[in-house]
């Protein structure tokens, strides 16, 4: 099937999306995605390591008695569940602000567009 005779110019879907990061927004914008991207890492990366370290360890013997054995099983149970508290607040303000977000859009406060941006894609269409 070939293109119709409208179409000049055709780029790639990488052309197009590819900017989400390597925009020529503010430093901040690049700040707060840079953030989103190592808070996403470090969920990843801490149970992921900790697995690891404890499936490395398996076999090393440790001479425990039942009061420290305790005390490791409640250290650990604290480290996990700051851990998951800071997962679901983490998430919780993302949906707070969406929810906002989406409430300054359905008001008309914000604008769902970059007009520079779109006028650039309009031209290359």
């Amino acid at each position: 099937m070939s293109k119709p005779d409208y179409i000049r110019h055709q780029l790639s879907e990488d052309q197009i999306t590819i900017d989400w990061f390597f925009t020529t927004q503010k430093a901040g914008h690049h700040l707060r995605q840079s953030v989103l991207i190592g808070i996403g890492w470090l969920m990843c990366l801490v149970p992921t390591s900790s697995t690891i370290a404890l499936y490395l360890t398996r076999e090393t013997r440790i001479p425990i008695n039942r009061v420290a054995f305790k005390q490791l099983l409640q250290r650990t149970n604290y480290v996990f569940l700051l851990y998951i508290i800071a997962f679901a607040a983490f998430f919780i303000s993302l949906y707070l602000m969406n929810k906002v977000k989406q409430h300054r859009i359905r008001k008309g406060v914000v604008k769902t567009f970059d007009e520079q941006r779109l006028q650039k894609r309009l031209a290359w269409a």
